[in-house]
């Protein structure tokens, strides 16, 4: 079978992890994949993957047929050794160079809890190495199958979570804005609720970002009316096609560290192509290190970061993504990126996401 699974592409990265490490101190050593007995075929020092056994990872209880399923991967790692003779002709015996083997597995993997990510046919994923004590009974279990190949060390390992990726995938469900009780005096109505004209709203929730934190994540909120009574929301509704969102420009509040630099993207999402990323980032500094709701910045503060399609129906070249027949979403968040010190990863963080809701027009 000439196309890769998503199981098979999981376990050879965790065999190029090991052979890498491996071959950093011997390029005598082989790093395979199979049954240990398969294993044995060979007059080199071999260190084998038998990965034997796949558990549903516990969550997902209401997973659909078209996302992807995360399980648990369970692997056997076990030495063969051969009898070598090192640079000053003292022999080192097969038992000896497995245990090296074992040993050097077991550091790389206590070194590298998670491993580096790899690209599952389209899902990105970095599995986490766990120890799996084996008892002798679940060590009969494998070797009383492997024909007459006698016991050598041997160590298991948890790698979790991976991705069995369906070859085709659900585009991904809309956001939801927001879930809020509003109690006005009449019938009808939304209270005083900030709003754009022509487009349903809810306001932000304020508080400030603590800076302190490594691994800080910024915060932001709509400005509407900066010019006149500035409000803040998180979340707008336009009708498609409307005057309203044709004259939108968004002004966004960008809080956090006002000394660091952050990137604002678009996401946009379709019922066909579910959501993906639209348009260029752009780079700026927050300019506070809170939202207060109640008092937002001057419009110079604010940044003007424009929609990332066509408020008159879609690109020229492509079929619309927002039409009055398509109903769409586009959110907008903060990203910045930061180094974790116990092992140099450079990880991703983001804000929540400002939500624009297109909705067909009613009747």
């Amino acid at each position: 079978m000439e196309v890769p699974s998503s199981l098979s592409i999981l376990c050879k990265s965790v065999l190029e992890f090991v052979n890498t490490g491996l071959k950093d101190l011997d390029d005598n050593v082989e790093v395979v994949m199979g049954a240990p007995a398969e294993a044995m075929k060979g007059d080199k020092n071999r260190v084998n993957l038998f990965f034997h056994r796949f558990e549903p990872s516990g969550f997902q209880s209401d997973l659909q047929p078209d996302e992807p399923w995360w399980i648990r991967l369970h692997c056997l790692v076990t030495a063969f050794g051969v009898t070598e003779s090192n640079v000053n002709g003292d022999g080192v015996s097969a038992g000896e160079f497995e245990l090296r083997l074992i040993g050097h597995v077991m550091r790389l993997f206590h070194e590298t809890p998670v491993l580096e990510t790899v690209n599952v046919n389209g899902e990105s994923v970095r599995l986490q190495t766990i120890y799996q004590p084996l008892t002798n009974e679940d060590l009969n279990h494998v070797w009383a199958t492997q024909s007459e190949v006698s016991l050598r060390p041997t160590i298991g390992y948890e790698m979790a979570l991976g991705p069995i990726v369906p070859s085709k995938r659900s585009p991904g469900k809309q956001m939801t804005g927001d879930f809020r009780t509003v109690v006005t005096p009449g019938v009808g109505g939304t209270g005083d609720m900030p709003s754009a004209p022509g487009s349903a709203t809810w306001g932000a929730r304020g508080g400030e970002v603590d800076t302190n934190q490594l691994d800080w994540a910024p915060r932001l909120c709509f400005v509407l009316g900066a010019e006149s009574q500035p409000r803040c929301v998180e979340s707008l509704s336009f009708e498609a096609d409307s005057d309203a969102l044709k004259n939108f420009t968004p002004d966004i509040w960008v809080a956090g560290d006002t000394t660091e630099t952050v990137s604002l993207q678009w996401e946009v999402w379709d019922p066909t192509s579910g959501w993906r990323r639209k348009g260029t980032s752009q780079d700026v500094q927050p300019a506070t290190t809170g939202i207060d709701p109640d008092n937002p910045p001057d419009g110079g503060d604010l940044v003007a970061f424009a929609l990332p399609f066509d408020p008159e129906g879609g690109p020229v070249t492509n079929t619309p993504e927002f039409s009055s027949k398509v109903r769409g979403q586009a959110a907008v968040y903060a990203e910045r990126q930061y180094t974790r010190p116990s092992d140099g990863a450079v990880l991703t963080v983001r804000s929540q996401p400002l939500l624009i809701s297109i909705y067909e027009a009613a009747g």
